[in-house]
Order: C-alpha cells, then structure tokens, then sequence
C-alpha cells in the first residue's frame, strides 16, 4: 500500500493548523471547488452537444474527447474541499484522503493533464502538416493508427512518465495522532497522515533526475506546444495571403464563393485550435512550474500561493473551451441551439398537457 510509518516516536498534535498554511486551506477548500463545478457543467454541456449525430467530423472529434478528459480531471480535482481540507476539517488527513490524493488527485490527474497535452500536440502537427503538401512521414504513419490505439499509447506514455514523480517517489506517510476531547470530556485519537517523499524521492542524485524529468513532462512538451503555434500561425498567414491573391479570369462566381467559404471554414478551425492552445498553455505553465518549485525546495509560503495561483489558472481553463467552441464552431452553437429548443418544447408540452389535467379536473368538481 506504500505506506510508511514512523515507528521510533509518535508525534501527538491538539489540532490540525500546524500541519497547513490557512491561504491553501481556503484555497482549496472554497475557491477551487466552485470553478471545478462550473466546469463539470460546462463539459458536460459539450459532451451533450458534441455527441449529436451532425457532429461527427474530425475535429468535432478532437473537441470531444477534449471534454471527456476536462470533465475527468476536473471531476478528480472537485474534491480538493475534502482531500486538502486542511484546518477547516479532520477528513482531510485521513488514510482515505491522502490516498486519494496521491494516487488519483496527483498521479491520474497529472497524466491526464499530459495526455491531454500531447492530444494538442498531435491536433496542431496535424494542423501544420495540412498547410504542407509533404507531411512527416513518422507521423503520417502514426496518423494512419487507429484512433483508439494512438489513445492507448498516449496514456501508456502519459502513466509511463508521470510514475516517478508520484508512484516511484511519494508516499502516503504516518505523520502522528491527533488528540481531540469530546464536550463529554472523553480523549479522542485519530492517526494523521500526510503525502511525503520516501527514501527515493530523498535521494540527492534521483531528486536531480526528478527536476529534469519534471521539466520535460511540463515545460517541454508546453515549449512544443508553444512553438508549433506560433508556425501554424505563420503558415496559416501565408496560405490566407496567398488565397487572397486574385482569382483567375473565367473562374466561376459559384468557385468563388466556394474558395471563399472555404477559407473562413479553415480561418474560424486554425483560430479555434490556436485559441484553444493558448488557453492551454495559459492554465497549464504555471501548474508546470509549480513541481519545479517544489523540487527546488521554494520559500514555503510563497510556493503556496502560486500553487493555489497555478491552479485556479488550470482549472478555470478546463472549462473556458465552451465558450471557444461556441464561438468559433457554427454547427456546435447550431446543435446546443436544437437542444436548448427541444427542452422548451418538451416543458412547454408538460405544462400544456398539465394545465389540461387541471381543467378537466376543475371541470369535473363543478359537476
């Protein structure tokens, strides 16, 4: 169960505030938790729509998937009231609680939030190699795999990756026994338990191993990320410049409009993914870096604040993609429109149909 217990001496606390700074209980107890929620229902809402039958292209796809895994991070992360509690409740020391922590809240969380990122990667090569008329051949190769596969390599990876910085070098630790007395004068003991580095993760040379692999886990692949945009914005400028050039003598007004359909269709799906990358990268930079602190060994409290910082960044952004997809995806605010309008429709029906009931049976009295 990679527990560890301190077995020489037993440390007996009268409370819990020692054991955590007030501004991250706050944080995590009041202000995460409501911006997880908002984005629960969001995602929730693309899920809704992007599963209608008229979205089903590639990119309808992408954007699915996105809010599968948003709405799984996000749904991970609600319970950060109860698992980081800190002072404001007992639960959150408990066995239960860092284990959750640990192995689902930092580990599941965290190579969902990787392999999430390395999705946008591969969303924005594919963007990029559409402006080339001779794509990389690796990865047209890994384009060709079955979706389900490239999922299933992405996670393997993502797992793969993250297992050091959490499995290998964490663990959920015994840290003492809190003490409390009842009104009735009776003691209670309760065992606290903490999330900590084992052996390993002491280690002076594997904490070096550690730093540069958190490095590459977050800062590289964002730095990827990051760059990949700013060509697939260059690429994208030059092919819209070239489109804008004049149209052929004896070309067609229905061509015309086509081209220029066209375009806007493929300006409106770059602008969206651009924007939905920076939106990434936006919310995932300051999580990315906050490991890299914590390694360093940063100042206490304000490694605190930034993290509490980092994530109101990240978890806000997990659920901003709504209003891109609104704005940017005509078919998307075509669909939520259709459903938004079927829900009237069926209240209307509901109440037409009880406001009926009521006549007859009021008719029925008066008889």
């Amino acid at each position: 169960m990679n527990v560890t217990f301190f077995q020489n001496r037993t440390f007996i606390y009268n409370s819990t505030e020692s054991l955590s700074l007030r501004i991250t209980d706050i944080g995590n107890s009041f202000i995460l938790p409501p911006i997880c929620f908002i984005g629960i229902i969001l995602n929730l809402i693309n899920i809704l729509v992007l599963l209608q039958p008229e979205l089903k292209d590639e990119i309808n796809k992408f954007m699915l998937i996105n809010s599968i895994l948003d709405l799984k991070f996000l749904l991970i992360c609600s319970v950060t009231f109860i698992i980081r509690c800190g002072s404001f409740c007992q639960f959150g020391y408990t066995y239960i609680s860092k284990f959750y922590e640990l192995y689902i809240y930092l580990f599941v969380g965290n190579s969902i939030l990787l392999f999430a990122t390395l999705m946008e990667i591969l969303v924005s090569l594919n963007r990029l190699f559409s402006f080339s008329t001779s794509p990389n051949l690796i990865f047209k190769k890994f384009n060709k795999l079955n979706a389900m596969l490239k999922c299933v390599i992405l996670i393997i990876f993502s797992l793969f990756i993250n297992f050091p910085s959490y499995i290998l070098t964490r663990s959920v630790q015994r840290i003492g026994i809190l003490e409390t007395k009842s009104k009735t004068g009776l003691v209670n003991y309760k065992e606290l338990y903490i999330v900590g580095n084992n052996r390993l993760g002491k280690d002076p040379l594997f904490t070096i191993l550690l730093f540069l692999l958190t490095l590459f886990r977050g800062i590289f692949f964002l730095a990827i990320l990051f760059i990949l945009n700013i060509i697939i914005g260059y690429k994208f400028r030059l092919q819209m410049h070239k489109k804008t050039k004049i149209l052929p003598d004896g070309l067609s007004i229905l061509n015309s409009k086509s081209i220029i359909k066209t375009k806007v269709a493929e300006e409106k799906v770059t602008k969206m993914i651009m924007l939905m990358c920076m939106l990434y990268l936006f919310g995932n930079v300051p999580n990315s870096i906050s490991p890299i602190l914590f390694t360093l060994k940063y100042e206490i409290l304000a490694y605190n604040k930034y993290v509490i910082f980092g994530n109101v960044m990240l978890f806000a952004s997990r659920g901003s993609y709504f209003f891109v997809y609104l704005y940017f995806n005509k078919n998307f605010k075509n669909a939520l429109i259709r459903i938004i309008q079927k829900i009237l429709m069926v209240n209307r029906t509901i109440t037409k149909f009880e406001s009926e009931i009521d006549t007859k049976n009021s008719t029925q009295m008066a008889k």
